[in-house]
């Protein structure tokens, strides 16, 4: 005789299980042993699959992102390797990192949806927000010697220009930044579930207009371009006249690639989409 919840085994003569309190059965069915198997693999299964995608939205963003920016830096060496530095570490909105991890979760979103994609900004944001409440008693990534430097208030030195790199400060650059870049992972793959689950992906993707995207681009590159003159102006690096034209000339070039990629990507998108749109038309399975 064996119970049908703890598979304890009895002798004859006993029809009841004495720690589930429920009848035995004289044989154990598969059905009734693989759902306690089933668990846990489907729950390490979720950790796993939790851990790749909390790894692609911290560590993975903060080890591409230099990589992604050098490859434009060097069209505009020695200029672009100091706005890369700017950008990359010296800027508190971290924004290159932000825009990895949305095209990131954007692209995962569409490729392995999981519903853990949501929660990976959850970790960053505890140690964040620990690190927030015991500063500026704990410092977990300032230097010891380095200490007496970072004295902004606990806004301005995590989310503000209270913490820098060269003042041997990494508290945005290891609590901060993972934060953003984990929320950014997040919503981007929570929107592409929200167009995905609307039916948006089944219709035509309408055609982008390259002269827009070119001036929103110009937009975009010019404000940081401005934010790291602006910088390099104040330590004398640059003067005037020779800081504008080389603003305005890298804005153009960074423009030019930004929508570049954008208009191949859509292209690439609306072409795949448009034949399985057809398909679908003519009474085809996709």
């Amino acid at each position: 005789m064996f119970c049908p919840q703890c598979t304890a085994e009895y002798q004859t003569g006993f029809n009841r299980c004495s720690g589930c309190d429920v009848l035995l059965v004289d044989q154990l069915s598969t059905v009734e042993v693989l759902p306690l198997s089933n668990n846990r693999k489907q729950i390490w299964r979720a950790t796993l699959t939790f851990l790749i995608h909390q790894f692609l939205a911290t560590a993975a963003v903060a080890f591409t992102a230099p990589i992604a920016l050098s490859v434009f830096a060097e069209f505009v060496r020695p200029v672009g390797w100091i706005v890369s530095r700017k950008v990359l570490t010296e800027t508190p909105y971290f924004p290159v990192q932000i825009t990895l991890a949305l095209l990131l979760g954007w692209t995962a979103g569409g490729w392995r949806p999981h519903k853990s994609m949501i929660s990976v900004w959850v970790p960053p944001f505890v140690a964040l927000f620990v690190a927030f409440v015991l500063y500026p008693a704990r410092q977990p990534f300032v230097i010891e010697q380095f200490k007496y430097l970072s004295t902004a208030p606990a806004l301005a030195h995590f989310f503000g220009s209270g913490c820098s790199v060269r003042a041997y400060c990494f508290d945005q650059l290891f609590l901060t930044m993972p934060f953003y870049a984990a929320s950014s992972y997040s919503l981007a793959a929570w929107f592409r579930g929200r167009l995905a689950a609307g039916g948006i992906f089944d219709k035509p993707v309408p055609n982008i207009s390259p002269k827009r995207t070119f001036l929103v681009s110009c937009l975009v590159w010019l404000c940081l371009g401005l934010d790291v003159y602006r910088n390099l102006f104040a330590e004398n690096r640059l003067s005037l006249l020779s800081g504008i034209p080389i603003v305005v000339g890298t804005t153009l070039v960074f423009a030019t690639a930004t929508t570049l990629l954008i208009m191949i990507g859509s292209g690439f998108v609306r072409r795949k989409n448009l034949s399985g749109f057809s398909k679908s038309n003519n009474g085809e399975i996709d």
